[in-house]
């Protein structure tokens, strides 16, 4: 169902910590017709500050693919750089058959943000202007937070040998609960989904997620025009 596929966008996949919301200026939308207005009523907002790693520190054409187990479901999102401006730079995310466009300042706040939905009843596709609305996931910088350790190895990522840290992380809550999380990240994956000091990620795993990086390159091949 149409509702199934943008309802993807509504809550960005984050490694942990909380989002805060509250109102916010939204973006202009265009007139829409008439028998596309209860679609529209469900895009989803995106939030002012960009809900994924450093864009800015990306090249234009790079891109990377993770594969997502949560909850008993399997999903897979594709981010990729398509264009820098003068405002900012140009990415894409790509989760099913729905892409989201969102103009990122290089203080990572979304200046702008379309999504493309297939209609295959009219077999056609549309494309709306998103709500930007306020709200940020928690500014912990993933995978150098809380009491870890570090391995360095070397490991086949798609396809390739790369050179990766490991990080584990143990965290106890106020029960003396202990948590673990377990991640990987290289200098040699672009930092679009995540990035830190060491580079993008690699592997993410929780009590309740895990992600796989499943492709990364260099030429990006972009789903929508921007404007």
């Amino acid at each position: 169902m149409m509702r199934s596929r943008i309802a993807l966008f509504l809550a960005p996949l984050a490694l942990g910590g909380c989002f805060l919301f509250s109102s916010g200026p939204s973006s202009e939308v265009g007139r829409t017709p008439e028998e596309l207005r209860r679609i529209r009523d469900h895009i989803p907002p995106v939030y002012d500050y960009f809900a994924y790693g450093p864009v800015y520190q990306a090249r234009v054409g790079q891109w990377v693919k993770y594969n997502i187990e949560e909850g008993g479901t399997s999903s897979e999102v594709t981010l990729g750089v398509s264009e820098r401006t003068e405002e900012g730079t140009w990415v894409e995310i790509v989760q099913e058959e729905s892409v989201s466009a969102q103009l990122v300042s290089g203080e990572n706040l979304v200046l702008k943000a379309y999504l493309r939905i297939p209609d295959s009843d009219k077999g056609r596709e549309e494309i709306f202007s998103q709500e930007i609305i306020q709200g940020r996931a928690h500014p912990n910088e993933q995978g150098l937070s809380g009491d870890r350790t570090e391995t360095k190895r070397e490991a086949e990522v798609a396809g390739r040998s790369l050179s990766v840290v490991e990080v584990e992380i143990e965290e106890e809550d106020f029960n003396g609960r202990i948590s673990t999380e377990r991640s990987s990240w290289s200098s040699e994956i672009p930092v679009l989904y995540a990035g830190n000091s060491i580079g993008g990620m690699v592997t993410f795993s929780s009590q309740t997620k895990t992600m796989t990086l499943i492709g990364f390159g260099e030429e990006y091949n972009p789903r929508m025009k921007t404007k």
